[in-house]
């Protein structure tokens, strides 16, 4: 079943399945597919879908996130830092995010991964520093540059603040329950 779609910068739409990865070009009216069984790719289970700069996807998966070169086709595999000094809180990917300031966002069960492509750092935001919930179901941002993440159990605002002479992020976290107007505080994988 399909799990995600995005569509790249060329007009290619890319669909996420528990089958493998397709992307249909509708100039040439064909499909390309990325399964374990043909080698293209290490797992079918995709699970989250992200065209990022650099003409990059960001493709989710059961197993960790892959960053993948439109241009060449190259695969990077990732379960943390590019260096696996720092690792993910839990591989299995829900929802996967660059926002404006070229960060990644990582959602999984286990809380999100916030991953700085510039200087390779990783942070965790989880219930222990402060999220509404672990199990992280949609994320997006807003024009003030907020990230908004849902979850199985609210929704929590992320304020982010730069340290500048550090080149690190502080994040602030404010959550938002029924009692503050939403219908409800679970929320769909997605939504």
């Amino acid at each position: 079943h399909i799990t995600a779609l995005t569509s790249d910068k060329t007009g290619n739409l890319w669909i996420a399945t528990d089958g493998g990865l397709q992307v249909f070009n509708p100039r040439m009216n064909q499909f390309s597919n990325y399964t374990k069984e043909n080698g293209k790719i290490r797992t079918n289970n995709i699970t989250a879908l992200c065209f990022a700069k650099g003409n990059k996807m960001l493709i989710g998966t059961s197993e960790g996130l892959i960053v993948m070169n439109i241009s060449t086709a190259e695969m990077t595999y990732l379960t943390g830092n590019s260096t696996s000094i720092s690792k993910f809180t839990n591989n299995y990917v829900t929802q996967v995010f660059e926002d404006s300031r070229g960060l990644i966002w990582v959602g999984t069960r286990e809380g999100v991964n916030i991953l700085n492509p510039t200087n390779d750092v990783l942070d965790h935001l989880t219930e222990k520093q402060g999220l509404c919930n672990n199990n992280i179901c949609g994320i997006a941002e807003d024009k003030n540059h907020n990230v908004w993440l849902t979850t199985s159990n609210g929704v929590s605002r992320v304020v982010i603040q730069r340290n500048h002479e550090e080149g690190t992020y502080n994040y602030g976290l404010y959550n938002y329950s029924h009692t503050d107007g939403l219908q409800s505080d679970g929320f769909n994988l997605g939504a």
